[in-house]
């Protein structure tokens, strides 16, 4: 192998890494991309039952989750500050309403 053709075959391969690492940065998620490629190779009618099982579970888990980091955080602070929880659920309803003013704002003004 001469050294153009070394030098050419190590720039696809930068090429071919920087490829990857952009369509990974680029994508919603490496599970979704995964599935999707795993469904492609399947029958029609298993590729749409994979997608809603799917769909179910990475929809599911993180609203168990945060349900219950918040009923366990809600009956602590229940428990031990009684006074500041009614403080604390409005503190909340105002960031969200704040958060939610500053996107629609950003997207507007864009």
């Amino acid at each position: 192998m001469d050294k153009a053709e070394k030098f050419t075959e190590e720039k696809a391969h930068h090429a071919a890494l920087i490829g990857m690492g952009f369509g990974y940065g680029i994508s919603p998620c490496a599970p979704l991309i995964l599935i999707t490629g795993y469904a492609a190779t399947l029958p029609v009618g298993f590729a749409v039952i994979l997608g809603a099982v799917f769909a179910l579970a990475i929809t599911i888990s993180p609203v168990l989750f945060i349900i219950l980091i918040s009923g366990a955080l809600a009956k602590r602070m229940n428990k031990e500050i009684p006074q500041y929880l009614t403080w604390f659920r409005l503190g909340c309803y105002v960031l969200m309403i704040v958060l939610f003013a500053a996107g629609l704002i950003k997207e507007v003004i864009e």
